[in-house]
């Protein structure tokens, strides 16, 4: 028999990495008092000791007094604050009423299953992420692996035959907003569609190559089935967590597109199955829902493309009234409206220092559509809207503007994610492609010089894709790219002729038969003529796409700074700044890979295992094939196998091990160049109340907490 008693330890143990980082409040000026000193010592102390913690218990009992000491370093700051004469907040009180949110791009589709696919943008889920259930989830602010519509942790994995078998049984009593029970049914429909689409991008977190098929055992109990022992980021953090669709409302849908493409006709092994699979995404992607049945806590209202989008409350949601305590000490509790609890990680004591409840507390969600964030923002002081949603936060210039506003919040957290330049890796691209090249422009472009000058450091450089915010995850001993030996960023003189260097050494050359030489007097490189490719081929003129000033002023910027010193080199370099959808439709939606470069950004998703690593950079989810998330095509076999070891691995030293591993990969082959993270800056008018504010990703990444949020007429 196989057992899963190792997976809540694990949890904890991967939390603990993120805890401090998301929860700890910001404070507005040094404390130095003696009880301050004090819990900062005792976490340094706690967390030292955690990481040589051997057994099961010890781990247990630091990590509660860890949480505790966390605590007591939260209280000292708000004594600190409070000594400081900061203004506290007042809870508003009054009717409640609408809730606006403003977003600054328009939405591309209502269908959920395309949003996690070819459509997956911050735009899309902000409205309707929200909709669909899972079996389990993550707890509010600490993310703990907790029961969703499971009616208790999972059962044991268990040899059955030749597969690994995880039982789950649903709560009694759920339905669809439409007033149709939610069964077993609805999650093996929503399994079946997944596998047999081949449906990719986020899909595959949810369908890892170990799981073979979901089976209905009874009307509220379903067995999934794994063709060996599926590891965290196969189950817990995987299939888990996969997003459940109303078989009665898509089922008829689903089997039309069946009929219409003869998939149900073709050998999963035949070469033709994975082109009618194509064709059946196409189909069902294209699909525009009405009247969908939901289960969260709104449903989809209206949606007036280029000016606004609504949801509206789900009054009859099974969850609502529903009460989450978090304690101290590690435990997990929920009130359920019926008075019955269910508890994880410990036995609650005392009392909880955070408590959820459970709306929705809004009758609706208004998200209306401004052209940019300095027009959101406006909305924002004008009292047009109650909160800015923005997943890169806002420019430390607007929010030093509403800060201003006595009718303005203002909150601060660390961001889980980060802006990047990606390559087109793909061999039909002979420049990009070449590992010389990108390395070359790595060592050029500056990233410190970027955030701590260009940016006035409202940004922070990084040099790996994990944001050091998720530091139990977080490489911190990788090469920097313009760096020397010693750790000391060179400067544009030694930048250049490092890059000169690699390029020479990969067979490189330039028009004219010199090389780019930095000239002291002028301040910047001469440069002998193009650069020419190792057969002597002239490199073509490059694009570099990045979004527009309007939208974002940071990435617009970075990219003309990247352009200059890409021309350094001889490179002939663009920036072309355009609209995140004509970005996203060009290396994401369309499948002809013929950009060359471009900057965006990722919000990363679950910060308690990060399975994002094989969604990005697998083979296997090449979007110019597939249709995943791999945008620059990149292709390793020997970073696609830390992966799958990555999300198979049961023990947790193993699984931080290989996520190493695959930083190190990727800072050598450079499918994308990080560029930098920010802290997350938003705000909110102070007629709106949520459960609590400081969380990893601040309250976008939450998707601005429609569920729970109190939105209050002004008086």
């Amino acid at each position: 028999m196989f057992r899963n008693k190792k997976w809540l330890v694990l949890t904890v143990l991967v939390l603990t990495g993120i805890l401090v980082a998301a929860c700890a409040p910001q404070p507005a000026a040094p404390d130095t008092s003696a009880a301050l000193e004090e819990a900062q010592a005792r976490i340094a102390e706690l967390e030292a000791r955690l990481a040589e913690a051997g057994d099961e218990e010890a781990i247990a009992e630091l990590q509660a007094e860890l949480e505790a000491a966390q605590r007591a370093l939260e209280e000292a700051q708000a004594a600190g604050e409070a000594e400081g004469g900061e203004e506290q907040v007042a809870r508003p009180t009054g009717e409640i009423t609408t809730y606006q949110m403003g977003i600054y791009e328009d939405l591309t589709t209502t269908n959920f299953w395309a949003a996690l696919d070819t459509e997956a943008t911050t735009w899309n889920f902000a409205v309707i992420a929200n909709y669909h259930p899972s079996l389990y989830g993550l707890a509010p602010q600490r993310f703990d692996f907790v029961p969703g519509l499971a009616d208790g942790l999972p059962g044991d994995r268990t040899e059955e035959g030749d597969f690994v078998t995880i039982e789950v049984r649903i709560k009694e009593g759920l339905t669809w907003s439409d007033g149709e029970p939610l069964t077993a049914e609805d999650v093996v429909f929503t399994a079946n569609t997944m596998q047999d689409f081949q449906l990719s991008s986020n899909w595959s977190t949810y369908n890892p190559a170990l799981l073979d098929h979901v089976e209905m055992v009874d009307e509220l109990t379903v067995k999934y089935f794994f063709t060996d022992v599926p590891g965290l980021g196969e189950w817990e953090f995987g299939a888990s967590l996969m997003p459940i669709f109303a078989e009665h409302y898509w089922g008829p849908i689903v089997e039309e597109i069946r009929a219409n493409t003869g998939l149900d006709d073709i050998d999963p092994a035949d070469d033709a199955y994975a082109a009618a699979a194509a064709d059946a995404r196409t189909a069902l992607y294209a699909i525009q829902p009405e009247d969908e049945p939901v289960y969260g806590p709104m449903m989809f209202g209206q949606w007036e493309p280029g000016a606004f989008a609504e949801n509206v409350a789900r009054e009859d949601y099974p969850d609502k009234g529903e009460i989450t305590n978090l304690y101290d000490n590690g435990a997990y509790e929920v009130v359920r409206p019926d008075g019955s609890t269910f508890t994880a990680y410990g036995e609650p004591e005392g009392d909880p220092y955070l408590s959820v409840e459970t709306g929705p507390f809004v009758p609706n969600v208004i998200f209306s559509i401004y052209g940019s964030q300095d027009a959101a923002v406006l909305a924002l002081l004008d009292g047009e809207v109650d909160f800015v949603y923005n997943p890169s936060g806002l420019t430390p210039g607007l929010f030093e503007q509403v800060s201003a506003s006595p009718d303005i919040v203002t909150v601060e957290n660390p961001a889980y994610g980060f802006r990047y330049m990606a390559f087109n890796v793909r061999d039909d691209r002979p420049v990009t492609s070449n590992l010389a090249f990108r390395q070359a422009v790595a060592t050029v472009i500056d990233q410190a010089f970027i955030t701590d000058r260009i940016l006035q450091g409202s940004a922070i450089p990084i040099w790996t894709v994990m944001p050091e915010a998720n530091r139990f995850w977080y490489n911190s001993e990788l090469q920097r790219w313009g760096y020397d030996e010693e750790g000391n960023n060179m400067d544009r003189a030694a930048r250049v002729e490092a890059a000169v260097q690699i390029l020479q050494e990969a067979g490189f050359s330039w028009e004219g038969g010199g090389v780019p030489t930095w000239n002291e007097d002028n301040q910047t490189t001469d440069i002998p003529g193009r650069l020419l490719m190792p057969d002597g081929t002239p490199v073509p003129d490059l694009e570099l796409m990045a979004p527009s000033a309007g939208y974002d002023p940071m990435r617009a910027t970075s990219a003309i700074w990247i352009e200059q010193w890409m021309r350094e080199l001889g490179i002939p370099v663009t920036a072309n700044l355009t609209g995140f959808n004509n970005i996203s439709d060009r290396v994401f939606a369309i499948q002809d890979a013929t950009w060359d470069m471009y900057i965006l950004g990722w919000g990363l998703g679950n910060p308690a295992y990060p399975t994002y690593f094989e969604s990005f950079w697998h083979c296997d989810y090449d979007t110019e094939t597939t249709g995943g998330f791999n945008s620059p095509g990149y292709c390793n076999e020997e970073f696609d196998q830390l992966s799958r070891d990555f999300l198979a691995a049961t023990d947790l030293e193993t699984a931080r091990q290989l996520a190493y591993e695959m930083q190190v990969v990727l800072n050598r082959d450079l499918p994308y160049i990080p560029l930098f993270t920010t802290p997350l800056l938003e705000a909110y008018r102070a007629n709106v109340e949520y459960p609590f504010t400081n969380v990893l990703d601040g309250i976008q990444g939450l998707y601005g907490m429609q569920g729970t949020v109190k939105a209050y007429a002004a008086e």
